[in-house]
Parts: C-alpha cells; structure tokens; sequence
C-alpha cells in the first residue's frame, strides 16, 4: 500500500480540497504521480494545528491527466476515504471547520482523578482522569490511540454508582510517564445523557446543583 503525505498550509485548505460526491467523503489530491483506479493508499494529513498528522486509509476513485489542451483544472486524483475511518474524516471537518478546537479554551478545569474505562474497537482500556472541565478531560493511558479516533467511554464517579456512558474525540495525545497521555472533546449520543453528565460534571466542579435533576425518578 502507498503512503501519501498531504500537507495543508490552513485548515481552511483541507475543506477547499475535500470531495463530498463520494459517499465515504475524500479529497482532491494534485498530482501527476501515476497511480491505478481502486489503489488502496494511506494517507497522514498534516495540518498547522495538528503537525503530527492523522493517517487516514483511502482509494483512488479517479484519474485526471495533464490536458493536451489549456485548462484551469490541474492534473490529479479523487480519493475516497474508507468506511472505517469515518470517525477521523468526521474530526477533520468538525475541527477544520472550527467546531472541535484543540486548544484548550480558558475554562474551569479541576485536577481529579477518576476511574474511566474506553472502549476502542472492541476493547476495554483502563484510563485515569487528571483534569475535567465541562466540555472535556485529559487522562493517561495504556491505549494506542491518535488524533481524530471516536472513543466510547466508561466515567465512574465513585465505586456506589454505575459509570456514566458517553464518547469523545481524540484531540492530542503525548507521552506521559510511561503511559500516553490523551485529551478528549465529549461527544454525548443524546441531550438527555448530555444532561446527566453535565449535572455530575457540575457536581465535580463544584457548580451549584441546577434545580431539575436528571436524575430525580431514574
């Protein structure tokens, strides 16, 4: 399988260069490498606020020759991204459209520690929070994950309470201790769950409680 580098001065390129006519998203990539129809390539992209990149797999869908005649189309391929990487391709345009910064922004965040499980194509990776705020958490970690990958997760409050349920995305990740160290953006499967984390995240935080409970008749 080739490997292909793709290295985008802004963001905003990314969004200029991505191809939604395929049903998987991709990319329009401008080249006159030769490549075959249906390649299978691995892609990292590159962008300023992600320099370490986020690989990507994909195939050519299809060829654009150097014309014979003048044109302002240049010469290139259409990639598609494969199926099970549309969790990346979804953080790309999430954060190049500037829905998922990865800097942290100036909120609250409070130094705890809490047991967390994540569950990563099909496997349970114990995790321990470090900091929590409203809109997400850093932890550590034994898992292998990379910028952009979806993970469902396991937040256990206290040993008395069953683990809250919902997901994050991947927003950097650094060596730390021995162990990796990740940031994660939540993401919740619906307001009400959204409300229950929230109500708990208030409670950490030290928020006063809101007056309608999510909790109260569950």
């Amino acid at each position: 399988m080739r490997n292909i580098v793709l290295t985008y001065a802004a963001n905003e390129d990314f969004l200029s260069a991505y191809l939604s006519d395929f049903d998987g998203g991709g990319l329009f990539v401008p080249t006159e490498e030769a490549f075959t129809l249906y390649e299978s390539i691995r892609l990292r992209v590159l962008l300023p606020t992600i320099p370490d990149g986020i690989e990507l797999s994909a195939r050519i869908r299809w060829i654009r020759p150097r014309a014979k005649w003048k044109t302002a189309l240049p010469p290139g391929i259409g990639i598609e991204f494969d199926l099970d990487v549309q969790d990346k391709v979804a953080f790309l345009l999430a954060h190049c459209s500037g829905a998922i910064p990865l800097a942290r922004k100036a909120e609250r965040r409070v130094p705890v520690t809490l047991r967390v499980v994540l569950l990563h194509n099909g496997r349970r990776i114990p995790a321990e929070t470090r900091d929590i705020s409203r809109g997400g958490m850093a932890l550590v970690s034994e898992a292998s994950l990379q910028v952009g990958d979806f993970v469902e997760l396991e937040l256990y409050a206290s040993d008395e309470l069953p683990p809250e349920l919902f997901g994050g995305h991947v927003t950097w990740t650094r060596p730390q201790s021995g162990q990796t160290g990740l940031g994660l953006k939540f993401a919740f499967p619906s307001p009400f769950r959204q409300k229950r984390v929230q109500f708990l995240l208030n409670k950490i935080l030290g928020v006063s409680r809101p007056p309608d409970s999510p909790f109260s008749g569950t």
